[in-house]
């Protein structure tokens, strides 16, 4: 059965006088709902319009929340790659100035030896979510560089392992007070309480996708 509310009459009224554009078609409802029963003065159907907009009314808040969560966060992650973008700059930047032939995706295989040397080129495509051809064309002119070198893995002579040479370490010792300046500029402003509950909610939402 159609009720009162829901005529095209009604539901125009709601949007030219609430302002409710199309896509809000549960608020226009709800709206609708209790307009007609103003309208009507009577409860038609047993109390039916009344606790149908209540119904909607819990909904539509609901609704709203749910948007406005999945709005921030949208906001949260362009903001956290737009950070991504200024930190590729920065290196790129330092890298220009003291006439360093490396690329920023270079970078990011060179910054995983520093971390732990001795690397499988596996591992450190899965660290930087490169595919295996991409892998292995930065390793090959991070070797011609004579940054890195590939050693054979003792355990399994199939698998090589990517080693930091001198040269390799002597830039890490180079590059560490640049990323300690970029740290200290980025974090400016920040109580050491808020940066770990950003940690926090970046390390949720990552699980979360992880495990979708």
């Amino acid at each position: 059965m159609l009720l009162p509310f829901q005529s095209n009459a009604v539901l125009n009224i709601c949007q030219s006088r609430a302002g409710f554009s199309k896509q809000d078609p549960v608020l226009i409802l709800s709206t609708a709902a209790i307009l007609t029963y103003k309208l009507t003065n009577k409860d038609t159907n047993n109390g039916l319009v009344l606790n149908y907009f209540l119904f909607n009314f819990v909904n539509t808040s609901f609704m709203k929340k749910l948007v406005q969560k999945s709005e921030t966060t949208r906001q949260f992650v362009h903001s956290m790659l737009e950070f991504r973008d200024e930190l590729r700059r920065f290196m790129q930047r330092k890298f220009r100035e003291n006439n360093i032939d490396l690329t920023y995706e270079m970078h990011q295989i060179m910054a995983c030896l520093w971390r732990t040397d001795g690397l499988s080129q596996q591992e450190l495509a899965d660290l930087t979510l490169k595919d295996k051809s991409s892998m292995t064309f930065l390793i090959d002119n991070l070797v011609k560089r004579g940054l890195v070198k590939r050693t054979q893995d003792p355990e399994d002579r199939r698998r090589k392992l990517i080693y930091l040479t001198f040269k390799g370490k002597q830039l890490g010792i180079k590059v560490d007070p640049w990323l300690g300046e970029l740290f200290a500029v980025a974090s400016g402003g920040f109580e050491n309480s808020t940066l770990k509950t950003c940690i926090d909610a970046v390390e949720k939402m990552r699980d979360n996708v992880r495990s979708s």
